[in-house]
């Protein structure tokens, strides 16, 4: 097979992203390394420079995966798609894809917060909600309750205020 010259398609254009990605990330380049999740299938590291924080997860299987982890935060940036990630500790990877998100860490992990994050999750699927819908209102609820719980000061053990969240709930 010969080729007079490299032809453009969606392969170049991802491939492009990725490379742009990780030139404009210092944690890509320079950042220190944690394997999070490993699976046959599935892989979740983070690399940490100077506060950047970015999560690389890769789904190598030609199914949809659940990965369940402690992300440390409840949004991140998904880096290739520059639009908002919401997530506690969980992250649902599409069928053969890769994910690339970047987030702030608290610094801080409560008592009952996947528990709670569970509990809504399920509840949404019951009322009909995708998945996707289900787990991003569970997220947004959480880092309401959290960033209470951190602006008053709550110790750890004690949980999270999310009584006052509840209406968020609401579809």
């Amino acid at each position: 097979m010969h080729f007079d010259k490299p032809e453009w398609n969606e392969l170049t254009d991802f491939i492009s992203k990725l490379a742009q990605v990780k030139a404009d990330s210092k944690a890509l380049n320079y950042g220190g390394f944690r394997s999070v999740l490993l699976t046959n299938k599935q892989c979740i590291f983070e690399r940490n420079c100077d506060g950047e924080r970015v999560l690389v997860a890769i789904n190598a299987d030609g199914a949809d995966f659940m990965a369940y982890f402690d992300a440390g935060c409840a949004t991140a940036t998904e880096l290739l798609t520059d639009t908002t990630h919401e997530f506690a500790g969980n992250l649902a990877l599409a069928d053969s894809s890769p994910a690339y998100v970047e987030s702030t860490y608290t610094g801080t992990s409560y008592s009952g917060t996947g528990d709670l994050f569970a509990s809504v999750l399920c509840g949404c699927l019951l009322r009909g909600l995708s998945v996707a819908d289900a787990m991003k209102k569970a997220a947004f609820f959480l880092e309401a309750a959290i960033s209470d719980a951190q602006a008053q000061q709550i110790p750890r053990n004690e949980g999270v205020p999310f009584e006052s969240h509840l209406e968020m709930l609401r579809l």
